[in-house]
């Protein structure tokens, strides 16, 4: 039986305003030896599939540092410290895109960013009845392209490799449980 290894200290290595890097000491429960870890720490995040009432799905389109390219996603971000995960939801798809909704949204699922070396959760949420309501409100960083993609073709681009980002594909999963065959 494999046990939870024990935390023996926590060292700030840095803050970087969208996460820490925290050096951990754990302790081995098998060999007893004590060895660093590095863990980001980061608040919630959420992703939203938000679908337009003509069924297209608002996707954004935007360069990625790490990966040094030029993405297809669902709009999403980081849950700030005084919202909910449903309020971060409403607030970035309008921010990102310019896009609302008279729906609440609706918890698609959740999962762990990267379980390896982060300690956040995103929380997939689907939002329906969307309608153009304002201009984009990005931040000096930003540069969004929004997408309006017929629900028909998001199969395609994630089997064409189009879409790729694994929590973007988390939630179209999610979706496709939900509400039958979308991929």
């Amino acid at each position: 039986m494999i046990k939870k290894w024990e935390t023996t200290r926590i060292h700030t290595v840095d803050d970087y305003y969208i996460f820490n890097v925290l050096r951990m000491e754990r302790k081995n429960p098998l060999t007893g030896k004590v060895s660093d870890f590095v863990v980001i720490d980061s608040q919630t995040w959420v992703n939203v599939i938000p679908i337009t009432t003509e069924k297209k799905i608002i996707f954004v389109r935007q360069y990625r540092h790490g990966v040094d390219e030029v993405t297809l996603e669902l709009p999403g971000g980081l849950v700030e410290s005084e919202e909910s995960t449903e309020e971060s939801v409403i607030r970035e798809t309008l921010e990102e895109t310019g896009y609302a909704s008279d729906s609440d949204p609706i918890l698609l699922g959740v999962c762990d960013a990267n379980p390896a070396f982060m300690n956040n959760e995103c929380h997939s949420f689907l939002l329906e009845n969307c309608y153009l309501s304002n201009e984009q409100k990005l931040d000096s960083n930003e540069i969004i392209e929004v997408v309006a993609v017929p629900m028909e073709d998001v199969g395609r681009l994630v089997r064409d490799g189009v879409i790729r980002h694994p929590l973007v594909l988390s939630a179209l999963l999610w979706y496709a449980q939900r509400n039958g065959s979308l991929l």
